[in-house]
Parts: structure tokens; C-alpha cells; sequence
């Protein structure tokens, strides 16, 4: 498996996630008044976006999405780690996933 696709994975992702997250905070608030409503439907978004994602990316690129996780990973030997000449192209495809993402909501809500 090439480089590429291990940081294209983690963009697109972390895109993904960030995506689930922030709209379906959102369009929680936009459907329902209810605190109870708007967290249970966010949280399932979340959760069933995130299983999806491990599943779909978890083999090819280890499914961090976040730089946290990346750099922790590549600190301790506890899990299989992410090398160190790899950390700063992940984090990077990470935060340029985030950023995209939230480009798009902006686009998307007009917020």
C-alpha cells in the first residue's frame, strides 16, 4: 500500500468525521428543541460515521483521525505505531481534512 493513500485516508476521514459531527450538531438544533433529542441523534450520527470509517479506513491507514491519537501512536510502542518520519504527514492530512470540512459546513449552513 502506497504513502498516498495511508494520508488520503486520514484526509478524507477526518473530513468525514468532522462533517457527521459538526452538522449533525447543527441540524439537531435546527429539528428539535428538545436537549434530549438533539444529543441522542448526535450522538448516533456520530457513533454510526465513526464505526463506518474504522471499518472502511481502519486497515489502510490505522483510522486516527485525529492528531492526537497520530502522535500518541507514534510515541509509545503499546500499539503498532505510525513512524516517525510519517507523523507530520498525518497530522497535516488531518487538520486539511478538518479544514475542508469545515469550509463546506460553512458553505453548506451559511454560518
Amino acid at each position: 500500500m502506497r504513502a498516498s493513500e495511508k494520508y488520503f485516508s486520514e484526509f478524507l476521514g477526518t473530513l468525514i468525521l468532522l462533517l457527521s459531527i459538526v452538522g449533525s450538531g447543527i441540524m439537531g438544533q435546527n429539528l428539535s428543541q428538545n436537549e434530549g433529542v438533539i444529543l441522542l441523534a448526535n450522538s448516533l450520527a456520530i457513533g454510526f460515521t465513526l464505526t463506518f470509517l474504522i471499518i472502511t479506513f481502519g486497515k489502510r491507514s490505522g483510522a486516527h483521525f485525529n492528531p492526537a491519537v497520530s502522535i500518541a501512536r507514534t510515541l509509545t510502542d503499546t500499539f503498532t505505531g505510525i513512524h516517525y518520519s510519517s507523523i507530520i504527514p498525518f497530522v497535516l492530512s488531518q487538520f486539511l481534512g478538518a479544514i475542508t470540512a469545515l469550509i463546506v459546513l460553512k458553505r453548506i449552513y451559511k454560518i
